[in-house]
């Protein structure tokens, strides 16, 4: 009986409900979710650096970038 039940609810059809939101309300949870964040990267201590133009058959790689070494000696980091 009870593989009967388990085979019936694998059968039965999920649907994952809608949701759209609107990118004015993911930007504010976002900034809500930073400002709440007591140990988030301080100004400086992260770089966009788009590393120029590159395709997709080159064999550089210039992405490699050290990490500024007060950030990266987070307690998160060290474990």
């Amino acid at each position: 009986m009870f593989i009967a039940v388990l085979v019936g609810a694998t059968k039965a059809k999920q649907e994952v409900p809608r949701f759209n939101p609107a990118d004015s309300e993911i930007r504010k949870l976002v900034n809500e979710f930073r400002d709440l964040d007591l140990d988030k990267a301080k100004e400086g201590q992260v770089v966009v650096d788009y590393q120029g133009h590159t395709t997709s058959n080159s064999h550089i790689d210039k992405a490699f970038k050290p990490i500024f070494g007060s950030f990266k000696r987070k307690w998160y980091y060290e474990k």
